[in-house]
């Protein structure tokens, strides 16, 4: 049986990554003899889906049970359909999840823990105030060069939640 990780770094001393869709890296672990594959997670960079697509990758890899901070709901019901069990809220190194694991001090969830778009700068959810240059519908460009919209009749005040350019 295998176990997928969300984590910071490619070894069992590295930190989790908090988050599911958006992690740097997946270890892939036999927690029978600790044994462990890295995977780089390719879906972290795509401006939408980063969730659907990691879940996708791992049940390709006959992961059992994914362990990891947060998880949205589109990730929540792919990897549900494919038949991972999901533990979330979890923090500190890829061997001390592991062994908690193991003792069986994590409880499986069926749930979410945030909302969609979690693991995108500024929480997803447009928190870069825009400068308003347009008026009526919020519209506007954000500072550090993020644009999105809001509706709304707040004049000059939209809040930037779309794609951020460097």
């Amino acid at each position: 049986m295998k176990i997928a990780i969300s984590s910071s770094g490619k070894t069992l001393d590295s930190p989790l990554d908090p988050r599911f869709g958006r992690c740097a890296w997946f270890l892939v672990i036999d927690p029978a003899d600790m044994r462990y594959e890295v995977f780089d997670n390719q879906s972290a960079a795509q401006s939408s889906g980063a969730g659907i697509q990691a879940a996708q990758f791992l049940a390709d890899k006959n992961v059992a049970a994914v362990i990891t901070g947060h998880v949205g709901p589109n990730a929540v019901q792919t990897l549900s359909a494919a038949g991972i069990e999901i533990f979330t809220e979890q923090q500190g190194t890829i061997k001390e999840v592991v062994e908690r694991y193991k003792n069986g001090g994590l409880n499986p969830t069926a749930q979410s823990t945030v909302g969609r778009h979690f693991g995108m700068g500024g929480g997803g959810r447009g928190g870069r105030i825009g400068a308003g240059t347009a008026s009526g519908g919020g519209r506007g460009t954000a500072q550090g060069g993020a644009r999105g919209v809001r509706q709304g009749s707040v004049r000059g005040m939209g809040r930037g939640g779309g794609i951020r350019r460097s």
